[in-house]
């Protein structure tokens, strides 16, 4: 046996017994909860809060609070101003994808629970609208961290095997930039994620009623923040539809979890269009960019000309957990091959995803944004695609030290 082959052996079997100790597992963790903080808020947040006399992504962090005063301020849009603004906008014949943003941003309250926690801290408690701003931002990453830790548990992940994933995510979430200002839809995905925890734990934990409490909670926070969560349902059911044909014995909670998050959002629903017709919309079922607005646009070209936005945005999470795209692609297919014999939860979650997803393609949203319904996806896929690396990373590391 060679001499470097031999020191690497030893250098393995090293690794393999400090690792194995729990001791060294929890400092591991540790040690991942605290360079996930340092990128997000350390370098990510921190800094810009230092040197910028502005948020991050200023427009739109200013047309989100905007949106918060006019509750307070003209909360039926009846007023001289905004009925001029719109007056104006409807005049503007510019068919940009900009343009159309502006109008649905400034005309179409769309995140209600954003704009009423906002406002009410400003006006009630007194903080000013920056602050309010840059506090979320902070407080955001910590909730994006303890959701991955939720679905980490949900799926039994070793300790050595979460701050692995840790790690991971910390990275790849860099290229998820709407994950560092957190806008109210990244909110409404943080809730699904941890609805996806609670959906991914059936068959191995029951569903109480502290659950039910939990999962009730996320769908209503979920609704009333941004409508992305409501898009993003179908996934969730399609996986309870096939779960609850598999799995008999499990068929009760399946039930119990899928009214849980149904009932709350559908009520929310009946409640906004009895409001709406008296002139309080709090949903955009009628703006221009609604799936239901672009039906009747399908096409296999318009699937091909949004396929290749899918790509890249897949091929943008990849490159951002890895050196190259290619090393991080072959983790995740060492993982999906492992996580095919033991989690297979994980494995028909990621195919209802995947089809999902891919209808997504099917729908037009603009010219200038191909891909944006499967963009919605984004944060999902990031996590999915941690998930097998982190199996695949063990995997290969298992390989090493039996050699």
């Amino acid at each position: 046996m060679l001499p470097l082959q031999v020191f690497f052996n030893k250098l393995i079997q090293s690794i393999d017994g400090i690792f194995g100790k729990k001791e060294i597992s929890i400092v591991l963790f540790v040690a991942a909860v605290i360079f996930f903080l340092t990128v997000r808020i350390g370098c990510l947040l921190s800094y810009p809060y230092a040197v910028n006399d502005q948020l991050l992504e200023n427009d739109d962090s200013m047309a989100y609070l905007l949106k918060a005063e006019s509750l307070v301020q003209d909360p039926w849009m009846q007023s001289h101003t905004f009925t001029t603004y719109q007056a104006a906008i409807k005049r503007d014949t510019r068919e940009s994808a900009m343009a159309g943003k502006y109008k649905t941003c400034m005309t179409v309250r769309y995140h209600l629970l954003w704009s009423s926690t906002v406002a009410f801290l400003h006006h009630i408690i007194g903080v000013e609208y920056e602050t309010i701003q840059w506090f979320l931002c902070f407080a955001g990453q910590i909730c994006i961290l303890l959701t991955f830790m939720f679905i980490l548990r949900a799926l039994n992940f070793t300790i050595n095997e979460s701050a692995v994933a840790i790690v991971f995510y910390s990275l790849i979430l860099i290229r998820v930039k709407v994950a560092i200002h957190m806008p109210p839809r990244e909110w409404a995905v943080t809730a699904f994620l941890l609805i996806i925890g609670y959906v991914l734990s059936i068959g191995h934990k029951h569903i109480n009623k502290r659950k039910i409490i939990a999962i009730i909670c996320c769908g209503i926070f979920g609704t009333l923040m941004h409508p992305r969560f409501v898009l993003l349902l179908p996934m969730i059911y399609l996986f309870l539809l096939v779960y609850y044909i598999l799995k008999t014995d499990m068929r009760n909670d399946i039930i119990k979890c899928g009214l849980a998050i149904g009932i709350p959002v559908v009520l929310i629903i009946i409640v906004e269009r009895a409001l709406a017709s008296h002139g309080f919309q709090f949903l955009p079922f009628s703006t221009p960019f609604t799936p239901d607005s672009n039906i009747s646009t399908l096409s296999w070209s318009l699937f091909w000309f949004n396929l290749k936005g899918g790509v890249y945005i897949l091929k943008n999470l990849l490159d951002g957990m890895s050196i190259q795209v290619f090393d991080g692609l072959i983790l995740v297919i060492i993982g999906l091959v492992v996580v095919c014999l033991s989690q297979k939860r994980l494995v028909l979650f990621s195919v209802c995803l995947l089809i999902v997803s891919t209808m997504a393609l099917f729908l037009n949203y603009h010219k200038a944004y191909p891909a944006q319904y499967f963009y919605m996806f984004n944060s999902v896929y990031a996590v999915v695609i941690i998930l097998y690396a982190t199996k695949g990373f063990g995997f290969l590391l298992n390989v090493c030290k039996k050699r």
